[in-house]
């Protein structure tokens, strides 16, 4: 397994004004010329490709990144035009296209958008982000599969729950309800064995939040960098 990265705490830089997720836009946005627009989308980007270069990202024309985005480390949640864009993953520095595709996205919602797969054949998931409150005591958590060789996984919390079943790659669950508890371990398991693949230990469940659980990298590698794991994310928090 590789190190775990909690993303929620090294998130690349973002040039411009930075929002909160969808539940917290507004009906509209200003321009840097102060003068109403009407109101966009929120989205957040995540390198999952294990072996990739590290990239400059854009979205149509505007370069988002102010930092250089490297895998297992992402872009928190931005103000982004609705409709169809051009997504596109530059080479740090430079003006040479890595992978670039096309996204469309609606008013007032929430998105993350993966680059996962190795780098010769990479693959755009994008997920509409729908965060509701969690109930009191609870918080929820959403699971996706992005190692693109792992054989089918179950999602569990250790001597816990089983939270999700049976995911292969590029398949994701529903946000799903968890108990507030400190000190837990989230496992991914090869699916329907106790046969562990990757885990997030010390986890500690706060009660309203809302996270997003994904598991990364190549099952059959030598590359201890490209290894599979899990990493997560906080999608929005309540309280």
């Amino acid at each position: 397994m590789n190190n775990i990265q909690y993303i929620f705490k090294k998130w690349a830089g973002i040039i411009g004004s930075v929002c909160l997720p969808a539940l917290m836009l507004s009906s509209c946005v200003k321009n840097n010329n102060n003068t109403v627009q009407p109101a966009g989308a929120t989205l957040a980007v995540i390198d999952a490709s294990p072996d990739a270069p590290s990239f400059d990202f854009y979205l149509g024309y505007n370069q988002v990144n102010s930092v250089p985005l490297i895998y297992s480390q992402g872009i928190y949640y931005f103000n982004a035009p609705a409709g169809k864009s051009a997504a596109i993953f530059y080479d740090t520095g430079t003006r040479t296209k890595v992978v670039t595709d096309s996204i469309t996205l609606a008013v007032n919602r929430s998105y993350s958008l993966f680059i996962c797969n190795v780098i010769a054949t990479p693959d755009f998931v994008l997920l509409a982000d729908t965060v509701n409150q969690p109930a009191a005591g609870m918080g929820s958590i959403r699971f996706v599969d992005l190692s693109p060789d792992a054989p089918a996984v179950d999602f569990v919390i250790r001597n816990g729950a089983s939270l999700v079943t049976s995911k292969t790659y590029k398949s994701f669950s529903t946000f799903v309800p968890i108990l507030v508890k400190s000190n837990d371990t989230l496992d991914v398991r090869q699916a329907g064995t106790t046969t562990v693949l990757a885990s997030i230990p010390g986890i500690s469940i706060q009660e309203g939040s809302v996270y997003t659980v994904w598991l990364e990298g190549l099952y059959n590698t030598t590359n201890a960098s490209e290894k599979i794991g899990l990493n997560i994310m906080i999608n929005a928090n309540f309280y």
